[in-house]
């Protein structure tokens, strides 16, 4: 099916990196719940709406005369809304849970805080709310005792960090199905018509997958 785009345009060709200064890039850290087996597609999403969910980025739309306009729109909101588009969900247990809590919040007009998840009667949920910040503190703690240099992070430039956030999420998306697609067809005994169908999908999805691609400054 039919990948929808973020709605900002003209993003930059780097590809997403979370810590930035003025002069020199502090290492990317990942989260202790990111190390292990979570897939990081996901985990970078689930980590913008934990870290910035509530607070307002600007997108551009087309109104009703089509025509292009700026408007602002929650990170909780973007992300959510981009995911409902395509249909598209979290293959881990826990990310799955805690993106249906943000998106229990929206349905009752509720921008959930990171305060709101940490007061959940799911531990899990929980520890990694907490991991997730603490990670953050103590980058930011470390890189300036070293350097002496504020960091940059993801809320000074969250218009590129969260449209290229879902790119790579929906790039993982596109490419999972391709994958599944691949193995459809060498292990399954096709009619003439479902191959073509399996195999009209896979164009439509490469397709899809070198304009993400290309969006993310990737090469194939």
């Amino acid at each position: 099916k039919e990948f929808n785009e973020p709605e900002i345009r003209n993003l930059p060709v780097e590809a997403p990196n979370f810590h930035t200064t003025q002069h020199q890039t502090a290492p990317v850290q990942p989260a202790p719940a990111a190390k292990s087996n979570h897939i990081y597609e996901e985990y970078a999403l689930i980590r913008l709406m934990v870290l910035y969910g509530a607070v307002a980025t600007e997108v551009e739309t087309i109104n009703e005369h089509g025509q292009t306009e700026r408007t602002e729109v929650s990170v909780i909101q973007y992300i959510c809304d981009e995911l409902e588009v395509d249909e598209l969900s979290f293959d881990t247990p826990l990310f799955s849970k805690i993106h249906a809590i943000y998106s229990e919040g929206l349905s009752q007009n509720d921008l959930y805080k990171s305060s709101v998840l940490k007061r959940q009667p799911d531990q899990e949920v929980v520890r990694f709310i907490s991991e997730i910040e603490s990670n953050e503190e103590e980058i930011s703690d470390n890189w300036y005792i070293m350097h002496h240099i504020e960091t940059r992070k993801d809320g000074d430039r969250l218009k590129d960090a969260v449209p290229q956030a879902i790119y790579a999420f929906k790039l993982y998306k596109v490419e999972q199905r391709i994958n599944e697609i691949r193995k459809e067809l060498i292990a399954a005994e096709l009619s003439d018509e479902d191959m073509m169908i399996l195999l009209s999908e896979q164009v439509t999805l490469e397709q899809i997958k070198l304009k993400f691609t290309k969006q993310l400054g990737r090469t194939i």
